[in-house]
């Protein structure tokens, strides 16, 4: 039926929404219809005779005046390290450092050795037996044994 209305008004027939919203206010098939939404981020059309929602276009799709896709969301980060196989993940690679030794039972860790680009001091409370991660760069912080004792 939407196909019928879009074939016969090739002028008013355009990928964007506003267009197909156009081809359906003039469509003589459309009198019985309602434009809804059906699921997140796509349009549709409920046809009133066969109670269905039909999916006319979805918003990623559309493309704005200045190029940009609007509505589209990107792979998040983790999606694009699983993507490549041959690199490792960030997980896999701070879990390779080995932690760090530190006299006493309070560490401050700034982030490794660029101080510029770490994050706040953060002062992280050292458990004797295991170590204790950082909540930002997740390096990993024990308590130096020393003769046999754990250092307080």
């Amino acid at each position: 039926m939407l196909s019928e209305c879009v074939n016969s008004k090739p002028s008013m027939a355009r990928p964007a929404l506003k267009g197909v919203l156009q081809v359906l206010r003039q469509c003589q098939h459309a009198r019985n219809m309602i434009v809804s939404g059906a699921a997140p981020g796509t349009q549709a059309v409920y046809d009133a005779s066969t109670q269905h929602l039909q999916a006319i276009c979805s918003t990623s799709a559309f493309v704005s005046v200045d190029g940009q896709r609007r509505g589209v969301q990107g792979p998040n980060h983790t999606a694009k390290w699983m993507q490549r196989k041959d690199q490792k993940s960030p997980q896999e690679l701070i879990s390779e450092v080995p932690p760090i030794e530190i006299l006493g039972a309070v560490a401050a860790c700034q982030g490794g050795k660029d101080v510029a680009l770490g994050h706040p001091v953060e002062y992280i409370k050292l458990d004797s037996h295991e170590p204790s991660v950082c909540k930002y760069c997740g390096l990993r912080y024990i308590m130096k044994e020393v003769g046999g004792a754990y250092a307080h």
